[in-house]
C-alpha cells in the first residue's frame, strides 16, 4: 500500500486502539465494572486496565502488515494473539474477547480503506470482510476457543474448528444460523449471536451511539468522554432493552476507537 494513503502511522493505530479499551470501563455503567467499582473480582478495573493495554503491539502489527500489502494479507492470527496479549501482567479469566472481535473488523477496514469518515468506515465492513481468506476464518475459530477455554464457566461453548469457510463475513453468516434466534438463547452464544448480527449489518448500534455523540457535539454539550459515554449507554439501554449490558460494552469501544481516530478536537 502506498505510504500516502496511510490514515494512522501504526504507533498511533497502537495507541488509539489501547486508549479505546481503557477508557471503556472509567465511565459509569450501572452493571459493569467502572472507576467507581468492580462487579466481582474477577471483572476488577485494573484487569481490565491491564487487558487493554497489552493489545497494542498486536493492532500495531495489524497496521504494519495492512500497510505493506497490496491486496489484503491474513490477519486474524493478530485477533487471536491480541486475545492472548491480554492476559499478560495480570490474573484472573478471559477479558475483552468481545472488545477484540468487535473492533478488529473496524480497524481492518479503516486500514484498507484509508477513510476519515467513521461511517464511511461502517458502511465498508461488509466489503473489507469478504475479501478475507479462508485462513482468517480458522484463526477466528481458534481465538473463539481459547476465549471460551479461559472463561469462567464457558468451556461448555468450544467446538470443533471447521475449514469450510470462505472468508469472515461467510463464517459470521453460517455462525449466526447455527446459534438460530439469538433473542431466545442464553450466556455466552447470546452475546456471540448479538455481536455476528451487529457485523454483519454494519454496526447499527456503533452507529446510533456515533450519531448520539455527534447530535451532542453539534448542540455545545461536550463535558468529557466518561460523561457522554455513561450518557450515550443510558440511551442505548433505552433503545434497545434486550441488548447485554456486557456485549454494549464491547461496542462502546469501538465507538470510542472510531471518535478518538478521526475528531481530532477529542479530548478526555
Amino acid at each position: 500500500m502506498d505510504t500516502q494513503s496511510k490514515i494512522l502511522s501504526s504507533n498511533e493505530i497502537a495507541r488509539i486502539a489501547q486508549l479505546a479499551f481503557v477508557l471503556e470501563p472509567i465511565a459509569n455503567k450501572p452493571g459493569l465494572t467502572t472507576r467507581y467499582s468492580n462487579k466481582n473480582n474477577n471483572l476488577k478495573l485494573e484487569n481490565f486496565l491491564t487487558a487493554g493495554i497489552n493489545i497494542g503491539d498486536a493492532f500495531r502489527e495489524l497496521a504494519e502488515r495492512i500497510y505493506k500489502c497490496d491486496d489484503l494479507p491474513i490477519t486474524y492470527d493478530i485477533a487471536l494473539q491480541a486475545q492472548k496479549d491480554s492476559f499478560k501482567n495480570r490474573i484472573g479469566s478471559r477479558l475483552i474477547y468481545g472488545g477484540i472481535i468487535s473492533l478488529f473488523p473496524l480497524v481492518l477496514t479503516q486500514l484498507r480503506i484509508s477513510s476519515n469518515d467513521p461511517y464511511n468506515v461502517l458502511d465498508n465492513v461488509e466489503n473489507i470482510l469478504k475479501q478475507t481468506h479462508k485462513e482468517d476464518a480458522l484463526y477466528l475459530q481458534e481465538l473463539e476457543n481459547f476465549a471460551y477455554s479461559h472463561g469462567i464457566n464457558h468451556r461448555q461453548y468450544m467446538f470443533d474448528i471447521k475449514d469450510d469457510y470462505k472468508n469472515i463475513f461467510d463464517y459470521y453468516e453460517k455462525d449466526l444460523i447455527a446459534i438460530g434466534d439469538v433473542d431466545n438463547t442464553k450466556g455466552d452464544r447470546a452475546k456471540t449471536g448479538s455481536s455476528n448480527k451487529e457485523i454483519l449489518n454494519g454496526y447499527p448500534i456503533v452507529r446510533r451511539m456515533l450519531d448520539i455523540f455527534y447530535d451532542n457535539v453539534r448542540k455545545g454539550y461536550y463535558p468529557g468522554i466518561s460523561e457522554i459515554s455513561a450518557e450515550i449507554d443510558f440511551q442505548i439501554r433505552k433503545e434497545f432493552p434486550d441488548a447485554h449490558i456486557q456485549w454494549l460494552a464491547d461496542l462502546h469501544v469501538c465507538f470510542m476507537y472510531l471518535i478518538i481516530s478521526y475528531d481530532k478536537e477529542f479530548f478526555v
